[in-house]
């Protein structure tokens, strides 16, 4: 059986039968539980209807990670992206106001485990100079990732995928790839 075989799609049933946007989920909605399958890609497909909603998934998924974990954070302009990461960074012990880092590349946010915020939107690729300027956020923390694409090859494994696409104005689909059974 090949790995994508062996996706796990915990998606309420609700979702399969109807478009109706009073059956649309949210973060709070019971998940069917997971099938234990060795050396499984695991995804969790969720719409979230409110900025704060969005931020509640992203807590979900930061109380399961630690130093060195790097979550990827896919979707177009406009998202919820760095709405993720401000949910997850909350979780994750952050005070500070938590905004995107476009313009500086990175953020790096002091909680007991540090939380770095990368937004590589700008950089059309990286190389060996600028991946010596990046390589600290992924030091001793949790990281996040906008666009990793652009980091290539250069970018650490990622224990997370998270992606984001508009569904509407107020609602977004945020799907969360792991290898690991991250228990969402």
């Amino acid at each position: 059986m090949t790995k994508v075989q062996q996706i796990i799609h915990r998606l309420p049933k609700s979702l399969h039968r109807s478009d109706s946007r009073s059956e649309v989920p949210t973060p709070n909605d019971r998940q069917a539980p997971a099938t234990s399958v060795s050396d499984t890609i695991s995804v969790l497909d969720v719409v979230t209807g409110s900025p704060e909603e969005t931020e509640a998934l992203a807590a979900r998924l930061a109380t399961r990670l630690g130093a060195g974990d790097v979550v990827a954070v896919s979707g177009e302009l406009g998202a919820g992206k760095t709405t993720f990461v401000r949910g997850a960074a909350r979780a994750l012990g952050v005070q500070e106001p938590v905004s995107s880092p476009t313009f500086t590349i990175g953020h790096r946010y002091e909680a007991p485990v540090p939380v770095a915020h990368l937004d590589l939107y700008r950089l059309a690729g990286i190389d060996p100079e600028e991946w010596g300027d990046l390589e600290p956020y992924f030091d001793g923390t949790v990281a996040f990732v906008e666009w990793p694409e652009h980091g290539g090859h250069w970018l650490p494994e990622t224990r997370a995928t998270v992606t984001l696409n508009h569904v509407d104005e107020s609602h977004r689909q945020v799907s969360i790839d792991s290898e690991d059974d991250l228990g969402l």
